[in-house]
């Protein structure tokens, strides 16, 4: 948008002496200031974004409206002050932001992917329901692990013993070993698809430049890559959002307002309208656009926010559940290393919305993402509180 703000420079002529003092002096061209830009952000969600990010070194943030596909606040962590770019010795300052380790010039929100870990089951769990694998009533036993049989038998493990479940308990207490067993009866392939379908292997379009896409992998591309093909671990690891396949923030937020609009997806952006510089004329406004339909059936909708829901009052996400506004939501802890249960060594996502069970018109959808945040439940949700408690006291679900 630089073009539309940058406006014309103009110019005045001098006439000086030989001893440079001036005496006379013209307007050559008068400088033309640029259009003035009206935002979808709201400052007061954003500050409290940039505060509750503020004790974590790395991570994204992303609010956005679902029926509009307007950003409300975008957090990059870490970040750095714009305003050091222009000062005087910026040149040493542009240097060492270039050199830090930790990579400030990245905008972690849409230039960033990471395994998606548990919020991954809700495409699992879709791609379940839609093939008409499993119904939600569909059980199955958690001891805590579960072993894959096979030339040599290997086990996976979930966080803690759950005993028999549902679908909506399972995606409530977010139980691996469920979803291990889910996603082997579903198969990669309808996995897979259903994860394009929600575009996550697809850039959003959003109105910032350098956005990348994730990355949903293939039979084929595993074979072309490693000489291997798809093996059951690897749906196994698939199911539960680990192994090959990473994501964006920007487009998980994407995945949750596909599930609150009932399948329609709408382009994130961050500009609303451009006017005159005097604000008299509004030069260009910005519409919502639908950049996806995805044809999901009540019952898989209804079952993935039941689930997400219950996450909220019973499950994993249950320190939302004291607010005033009924939320669903999921977590996510993804592992970054191979030593299990190694703390620090894995990222801590969550995502949600809110109203739960209204009108979509009203909903915000929130995306958190943090490094190394050792799991959703410790280090996202309490972010996602902070925001969804600011979102209803500025009347945002009224």
């Amino acid at each position: 948008y630089d073009r539309l703000l940058r406006g014309e420079d103009g110019y005045v002529r001098r006439i000086v002496d030989v001893r440079n003092r001036t005496e006379g002096e013209e307007v050559g061209l008068q400088p033309i200031a640029g259009n003035n830009m009206v935002l979808t952000m709201d400052y007061e969600i954003q500050r409290v974004a940039y505060d509750a990010m503020r004790d974590h070194q790395k991570g994204a943030l992303v609010v956005l409206k679902p029926a509009s596909g307007e950003v409300l606040a975008l957090i990059s962590k870490p970040d750095f002050d714009p305003n050091l770019i222009i000062s005087k010795d910026n040149q040493k300052i542009i240097t060492d932001l270039s050199g830090d380790k930790n990579r400030p010039f990245l905008n972690r929100a849409i230039q960033s992917k990471y395994p998606p870990a548990s919020t991954f089951k809700l495409v699992t769990t879709i791609a379940g329901l839609e093939s008409g694998k499993v119904l939600p009533n569909r059980s199955y036993h958690c001891a805590g692990k579960y072993t894959l049989k096979g030339y040599k038998d290997h086990d996976f493990f979930c966080y803690e013993t759950h005993g028999t479940l549902d679908l909506y308990w399972a995606i409530a207490k977010s139980c691996s070993v469920y979803f291990y067993q889910l996603g082997l009866s579903v198969g990669p392939t309808n996995i897979l698809s259903y994860a394009e379908y929600f575009g996550l292997n697809e850039k959003t379009g959003i109105d910032l430049p350098g956005e990348i896409s994730g990355f949903v992998p293939s039979r084929k591309w595993k074979y072309k890559t490693f000489g291997q093909p798809w093996y059951d671990g690897d749906t196994v690891n698939l199911s539960i959002g680990q192994g090959f396949v990473t994501v964006t923030p920007v487009e998980m937020v994407n995945l949750i307002s596909g599930l609150v609009n009932n399948g329609i997806v709408y382009k994130p952006h961050l500009v609303r309208e451009i006017r005159t510089n005097d604000n008299r004329k509004i030069i260009k406004s910005f519409k919502r656009e639908k950049v996806r339909e995805i044809p999901l059936s009540q019952l898989t909708i209804q079952t993935v926010k039941q689930g997400m829901r219950l996450s909220v009052t019973s499950g994993t996400s249950g320190r939302l559940g004291v607010l005033k506004v009924p939320l669903a939501g999921k977590t996510g802890t993804a592992q970054t290393r191979s030593k299990r249960k190694e703390d620090f060594s894995q990222h801590a996502w969550f995502v949600g919305y809110g109203p739960y069970e209204e009108d979509p018109e009203k909903a915000v959808a929130v995306a958190v993402l943090v490094e190394y945040g050792v799991a959703g439940a410790a280090s996202a949700v309490p972010i996602a509180e902070r925001i969804f408690y600011k979102l209803n006291e500025l009347g945002y679900f009224k």
